[in-house]
């Protein structure tokens, strides 16, 4: 019982973020690779958020490590109260998070990446105090229907992001 409870507390720090506690790249890999196997196997869509906080080396250097990782938690936050259960998300860089829509193609997907450029707009970063940040961010979205491996979807809803990250502001941009 205690060795069982020291072992899934194990699996829980080496599967997961420690700022954020979503899960990390490398756990978020291996179960994209699974849901895709899966989906070649049903048929059904697979749809990748590829997710980029904009100007967070500025809040960094502006405000300090500590209000950056306010903010990354805060956006993790956002994450799990607008994705669905069956979805997962990962933190796979500093500021560079990662969403799977199993069962999702890219038009809805793109509603979800809307949803979470909506949350994330309305949601104020507290500043102790001061007026709070707003977090402004890039979102790439590419699915599994013309793209089918896990490093090509990558590759794609990456590209997408970048060419949301080229505009103004808070942006989505499929890959087609």
């Amino acid at each position: 019982t205690t060795l069982r409870l020291q072992e899934f507390a194990l699996r829980a720090r080496a599967e997961t973020d420690s700022l954020t506690g979503i899960m990390n790249r490398e756990s978020f890999m291996e179960l994209f690779a699974q849901r895709l196997k899966e989906s070649e196997l049903t048929g059904t869509a697979v749809s990748l958020l590829m997710m980029d906080l904009d100007k967070f080396k500025g809040i960094n250097d502006t405000y300090g490590h500590s209000i950056g990782d306010r903010v990354l938690v805060s956006f993790a936050k956002i994450l799990k109260d607008v994705l669905r259960h069956e979805d997962a998300v990962a933190r796979i860089g500093g500021d560079e998070f990662v969403a799977m829509l199993p069962g999702v193609g890219k038009e809805s997907a793109m509603e979800i990446a809307n949803r979470i450029l909506n949350a994330a707009g309305a949601t104020a970063v507290d500043l102790d105090g001061d007026s709070g940040i707003r977090i402004i961010l890039s979102i790439g979205i590419c699915d599994n229907a013309k793209v089918r491996s896990q490093e090509e979807i990558l590759r794609c809803a990456d590209a997408a992001m970048y060419l949301a990250t080229s505009r103004e502001g808070s942006h989505c941009s499929i890959w087609e």
